[in-house]
């Protein structure tokens, strides 16, 4: 693996370019980071990395059209904008009367807005250049939206020194750390739910030289920060209410049920719902689609932490493992009363290895533990 070389310019040109630097240090520009001064994200200086060393994202399998967001007949992003162009060209701003929240239940947050997912849709994709981050995949159908790997300069020092070379050299400093953003979309009956999920990877150097890149557990505060900077460029700088729905602390357990691995989370079954939903995905279980009505996820494994390492080869080092990166999964959430049972099965709904289930089950048990 080849690792990435930062070349000077010969000394007179970098002291031309320094010199220019300096003359332009003092401009600014007012837009969202004014609204939000936490400058925890800084990703605008940071062009989205799409050639580099970090594991390659899985390949994911065709679209089932049994998982579909919608019932009924599908329509995409673009053909929405083609039967209503004038209003969804008009602005990436809603109408001042769309009703925006930012809500946190028992420490899940996720954006609700009283629009359709189709007017919701175009607007979202927009978000991301006003970060500076591409977009790698979008499936309006499934309402999955995932990013490039970026880099957030946030993280580096800011002392003088490295603004001023910073600014003539882009690329002389590096973070070590890539971000990417998974958005998903759910339809609540007439409004649509946004949730974010975040994926982190370190570059670290290897003794015999080069470097490696690995996977970092997910961020919940950065997650909840691009959703309060989603809700700004929805409404045009405008902060969303944040209501707090609290209920009784959920009970999390591992259990057996006719002799299968299961795990036991209290609660009804919406809010179970929702939030395994979001506990899959930092789990390390990335959602490919979803039937609500049935209660199933479909979900691929990406791996979890050092299990990055076999991602490069798709699968763990040893052909023993366990789980296999890559692997095709449901999901099953089943309410009795005030308890929800959550089982896994393979993609065909057949049940899966005791040693596969109770390893996936535990991750998804972890992150409730968090």
């Amino acid at each position: 693996m080849s690792v990435k070389q930062h070349l000077l310019p010969p000394p007179r040109s970098a002291f031309f370019m320094a010199c220019l630097a300096m003359s332009m240090a003092g401009c600014s520009s007012l837009g969202i980071d004014n609204v939000l001064p936490n400058h925890k994200v800084d990703y605008k200086n940071s062009q989205s990395v799409k050639s580099l060393d970090v594991p390659p994202d899985l390949t994911l399998p065709s679209y089932d059209q049994t998982y579909a967001v919608v019932s009924g007949e599908v329509v995409s992003a673009n053909r929405y904008a083609q039967r209503r162009p004038v209003e969804v060209a008009q602005s990436n701003v809603l109408p001042a009367s769309t009703d925006v929240k930012i809500v946190n239940q028992n420490g899940v947050r996720y954006l609700q807005a009283n629009v359709p997912a189709e007017v919701l849709w175009p607007k979202l994709k927009a978000f991301w250049g006003t970060l500076g981050i591409a977009i790698k995949k979008e499936e309006p159908r499934v309402g999955v939206m995932e990013t490039e790997w970026a880099q957030n300069r946030a993280g580096l020092p800011n002392d003088w020194l490295r603004r001023l070379v910073g600014t003539v050299f882009r690329d002389s400093y590096d973070a070590g750390m890539r971000d990417k953003f998974r958005l998903r979309i759910e339809r609540a009956g007439a409004k649509t739910n946004v949730y974010v999920s975040h994926q982190r990877a370190e570059e670290l150097a290897l003794n015999a030289g080069g470097v490696k890149w690995e996977l970092r557990p997910a961020d919940p505060e950065l997650e909840a920060v691009i959703l309060n900077r989603i809700s700004l460029h929805l409404q045009g700088g405008k902060a969303a209410n944040t209501p707090e729905i609290q209920q009784a602390a959920s009970v999390v357990n591992l259990t057996t049920v006719a002799g299968r691995p299961a795990l036991q989370v209290s609660g009804d079954f919406s809010s179970a719902w929702l939030r395994t939903g979001v506990m899959l995905e930092r789990s390390g279980l990335v959602i490919d689609g979803q039937q609500k009505e049935q209660g199933i996820y479909r979900v691929i494994y990406r791996g979890k932490g050092k299990e990055q390492q076999g991602w490069f080869s798709r699968i763990f080092k040893s052909q023993n493992e366990v789980v296999k990166v890559g692997g095709v999964y449901q999901v099953h959430i089943t309410n009795q009363s005030n308890m929800n049972l959550i089982s896994i099965t393979d993609a065909e709904g057949t049940a899966v290895s005791t040693a596969v289930a109770d390893k996936l089950l535990q991750n998804i048990k972890t992150e409730f533990d968090r």
